[in-house]
Formats: structure tokens, C-alpha cells, sequence
């Protein structure tokens, strides 16, 4: 399928629609990449990024003065054209199979800002079972409101939950989050010698988080399917030994 004209009968110009499909593919890059890699002159790059920014289809990430441009769920191509949809769920299927699976390479995507890396939480929504290791502590001074009504729609969903947590917010743990997820959720401790961390690490289907709770909150994560099982055998043997 032709996706360049599909994408151009919903709005987007022929280099609009080139550049979001190679950073569909590519997962991150800069503006120079880009122009390289689409044969558009850089100067216009720049123009097609901040327009399609704009229509929530890309997103900005600044590291000192160097920018990136990640591609958005094209799912915001369905709550941009409503009125289309029938003719885009068609498509946006197949775009999503490019944009999860980018020739077999890992794909990486970042969550700058908590608003941003509560969106990793909410993918994990998804999910039949997640295994998870870190700081209950920080979750609850970020934002407890949303760590609360986050068990329960977890429990809604039938998520099973394996939990490492210190010893710090073992009991905390117990009362707030398996109080609610019950026969959904297990936890164990880490020894009391080990610190609570400022980290919080989620595997979930092929999928890898890695949370930096501390100022300035990042997230990270890390689509393949051999890293996430590696990850989740760490996990699962570690949790066997406590």
C-alpha cells in the first residue's frame, strides 16, 4: 500500500507524510538524519517537523542544545479526522506495525516529564502480567492520587502484578496496591542493607520501562522481544530468591 497518498488524503502533504513514515520507522532522529535520509532539504525539514508537531503527530526533545524528533501514536490521526475515521482504522493497523516493530531493531521511545511518563504506566494497562522492581516512595510523593486509582484500574483490567519493592514500602505496598489487586498481586523485599531506589523498572509483553523518578522525572522505553524476555527472567529469578 501506497501509505504517502493514504496519509495525503487526511491532510498531509507528500513530504509531511515522508518524514512522519521515516520516523515511524526510525523510532528518533535529528533534523540532519532527516533531510538525509528523505532527500528534503533541512531547511524545510524543520518546517514539516513544527507542522506536524502542531497536529500532535510528532514531538520534540531537547538535550542541551541538541533537538530530536520522536513520531507520536498514530492513533492521533484518528482523534484528529473523527469524521474519517472508518476510511484511517483501514491503515493505521499497518502504520502501527511499522511503527512497533522498525525492521527488528529495538525500538526506543522517551517520556520526558511526569505528565509524560504516566503514559508508560497507562500502556501498561494493556498488558496480562508485569514484573516490576523499584521506588514506591517516589511514585507516592510525585503523585499519590494517581498511584491509588492506578491499582484499581489494573485490577479492572485482570493485570497480574509481580512486585520488588524495598523494605521501606513493603507494607505500604501490601495495603495500598495489593489490598486491591488481591489474588492479582505478589510482592517480595528486597533486604533491608538495600536503599529505596529513585527507579522504577516495568516489563510488560515486549516491552522494557526504565523510570527516573528523581527531578527531572524521564522515562525510557525499550520495545524488543528478546531484551523484555531477558529483563523479565532477571526479575522472575530475583523475585524466586527473596
Amino acid at each position: 500500500m501506497n501509505y504517502v497518498e493514504e496519509l495525503k488524503d487526511f491532510g498531509l502533504h507528500d513530504a509531511e507524510a515522508r518524514v512522519y513514515l521515516f520516523l515511524l520507522e526510525e523510532g528518533r532522529s535529528t533534523v540532519l538524519r532527516v533531510s538525509h535520509r528523505t532527500g528534503i532539504a533541512r531547511t524545510n525539514c524543520y518546517h514539516i517537523l513544527e507542522r506536524l508537531k502542531t497536529r500532535g503527530l510528532v514531538r520534540e526533545i531537547k538535550s542541551g542544545k541538541k533537538k530530536t524528533y520522536v513520531p507520536n501514536d498514530p492513533e492521533a490521526l484518528l482523534r484528529e479526522h473523527l469524521t474519517k475515521g472508518e476510511h484511517l482504522k483501514r491503515i493505521v493497523p499497518n502504520l502501527r506495525d511499522i511503527y512497533t516493530t522498525q525492521k527488528h531493531k529495538p525500538r526506543i521511545q522517551f517520556y520526558d516529564g511526569w505528565e509524560q511518563v504516566k503514559q508508560i504506566y497507562v500502556r501498561v494497562l494493556g498488558a496480562n502480567e508485569v514484573y516490576a522492581l523499584g521506588s514506591v516512595n517516589k511514585l507516592i510523593e510525585i503523585d499519590d492520587r494517581f498511584f491509588k486509582a492506578y491499582a484499581k484500574k489494573l485490577k479492572a483490567r485482570g493485570v497480574v502484578f509481580h512486585d520488588i519493592v524495598s523494605k521501606k514500602t513493603h507494607d505500604y505496598v501490601l495495603e495500598e496496591f495489593g489490598g486491591v489487586l488481591k489474588g492479582l498481586h505478589s510482592t517480595k523485599t528486597l533486604p533491608v542493607a538495600y536503599e529505596d531506589i529513585p527507579t522504577d523498572i516495568l516489563v510488560w509483553s515486549d516491552c522494557v520501562a526504565i523510570n527516573i523518578l528523581d527531578d527531572p522525572v524521564f522515562g525510557t522505553v525499550i520495545t524488543h522481544p528478546l531484551l523484555a524476555r531477558t529483563f523479565r527472567t532477571i526479575l522472575r529469578v530475583l523475585e524466586d530468591e527473596l
